[in-house]
């Protein structure tokens, strides 16, 4: 392959770049064929323009309760309870949700603190800190090979 060759390929992908770029629709757009598609009782169509406004994280609260439905609606469990939780966690708060799994571990409820900091971890499956309640929660269930696990979440995601 020769420079120019190179060069051209380089082009080519940067133009393609831009054009999936250029491709994005405006929220305000989405949102319209999102409550078109519901109204017309196109599942589907209404699934697809609301997790394309979920990629652009511009998806409003209102917009990922009608998603979290639609999931429900379908049968896929998961992906509504995970939006469910967005829900809570992005209007209510994290501190709600940090507070009620301290709680739960200050308390000894170990099985509600495990559940607590699971909830966090699908939300923010970053959080170093999530893991190392959520270990310390596990440990004291005795299980002791999943507390591993989640004290290596905590080592791997610690800054």
């Amino acid at each position: 392959m020769t420079f120019k060759d190179l060069l051209t390929l380089l082009l080519l992908f940067a133009l393609a770049i831009s054009a999936c770029a250029a491709a994005e629709e405006p929220k305000a757009t989405l949102e319209t064929r999102a409550v078109a598609a519901l109204d017309a009782g196109d599942r589907r169509a209404a699934v697809h323009a609301l997790e394309r406004l979920r990629f652009q994280n511009q998806l409003s609260d209102s917009m990922r309760l009608a998603l979290a439905q639609t999931y429900l609606e379908q049968g896929r469990l998961d992906e509504a309870r995970i939006e469910a939780e967005r829900i809570e966690y992005l209007t209510v708060g994290a501190d709600l949700l940090w507070l009620r799994a301290r709680l739960a571990a200050r308390e000894g409820q170990w099985a509600e603190a495990r559940d607590r900091y699971l909830a966090i971890l699908r939300i923010d499956p970053d959080s170093a800190e999530a893991y190392l309640g959520l270990g310390q929660s596990l440990q004291e269930l005795g299980d002791t090979a999943s507390a591993d696990a989640a004290f290596a979440g905590y080592v791997r995601y610690n800054d």
